[in-house]
Order: C-alpha cells, then structure tokens, then sequence
C-alpha cells in the first residue's frame, strides 16, 4: 500500500524542499572516490530551517518566530514563523495569523505550506460571520450589522495579501515545485513539476 509523499494543505502548490541529493565524495586531491553522500544532512536541515525563520519577515505584517511541531504521525510539520495582522472594528478587535510551515514528506523531502487562523477578542474563529460579530460587539446591534461588510472585506483582502506574500517567498526557497495530477487506489500520488 502507498502513499503520497507529500501533505500540502493549504499552498496553491507543493513547494518541496529538502530533497534528496546524491554527492560523490572527493579525495584531498578532490578527485572522485566512488562514494557517495546521500543528503541532506541534519544539520543542513536545521541552518536552512534557520535561514526560511530569517527571510520569511514582512514589512507590512507582525511577524514571530514558531518552531512548535504539530505531532502528526504521518506528515510531522514544524512552525517557521507566524505573521500576524489586527484592526478594530467598532470595539472589537480582529487578527489574522498566518503561520508558515515545514511539514515532512512521507519517504524523502519536506513541503513549506501555510495555515490561517483568524481572532475575535483574542477567540479563535474558522470564519466570522455577522452573527459572530454582533454577538461581540458591545454597540447596538444596527451598527455591528453595519460595520460586518467592512470586517468581511478586511479579512478576506488581508488573508489573501498574506497568503500571496507568504508564497512569493515559498517560490524563492523551493528546490522543485510540483502539483498532484493523480492519486492511485493503492494511495501512491503522481506529480508534475509546475512554475
């Protein structure tokens, strides 16, 4: 029984990193030895884990290093960084938070992918809708329904900014960027490399 090697989530696209490489081994005359290294190496893992915490900043956005892993026992993923955008609507506060992540492939490599979170009153949400908002809001009830077309719209253009943003930079650190055209009843997947 197979399995696809990778579990993107939420990206537009598998942005794979951490491939396998196959490195013949140099004598001190770097000449060829006919051995060979297969990477990479742990530590090549973590510096380049190190550099994506460092490059993945945004000047318009609050940004927060997260290495916390999420335990999944088939795909581990590990948190990179976490950007965060807020704005108050009437009184209440909304917040997005974008976290990008690392998430390890089944048999080789890893794929960077993102998840989304959104905050009412520091109170996690899957979507805010209108009466989620006027339930919050400690003004009369004609002005929440009011004010929620602007929150819906600040949320949606907001995330989808971020998310654009996150991927822009994902498309710098990808060694191969692929996409699953198919996935076999035996659950072995088939991809082709994309732009």
């Amino acid at each position: 029984m197979g399995t696809p090697n990778f579990a993107t989530r939420n990206a537009s696209k598998i942005y794979a990193v951490f491939m396998n490489t196959r490195e013949e081994i140099l004598d001190d005359n770097d000449e060829p030895t006919g051995k060979f290294i297969d990477g990479p190496e742990e530590w090549e893992v973590d510096d380049r884990k190190d550099y994506f915490r460092d490059e993945l900043v945004h000047k318009d956005f609050y940004c927060v290093d997260n290495d916390a892993w999420d335990n999944n026992r088939s795909y581990p993923g590990q948190n990179l960084k976490t950007w965060w955008a807020n704005k108050t609507f009437a009184d209440v506060q909304i917040e997005i938070s974008l976290t990008a992540k690392v998430i390890s492939g089944y048999y080789e490599g890893a794929s960077l992918d993102w998840e989304v979170e959104l905050f009412m009153d520091n109170c996690s949400y899957d979507a805010i809708d209108v009466t989620d908002f006027v339930d919050h809001c400690n003004h009369n009830k004609g002005v929440a329904i009011f004010t929620y077309p602007k929150v819906d719209k600040w949320i949606e253009t907001t995330k989808q900014k971020m998310i654009d943003e996150m991927e822009k930079i994902f498309e710098t650190f990808s060694e191969v960027k692929l996409q699953t055209i198919a996935v076999a009843s035996n659950g072995e997947a088939f991809y082709k490399t994309v732009n």
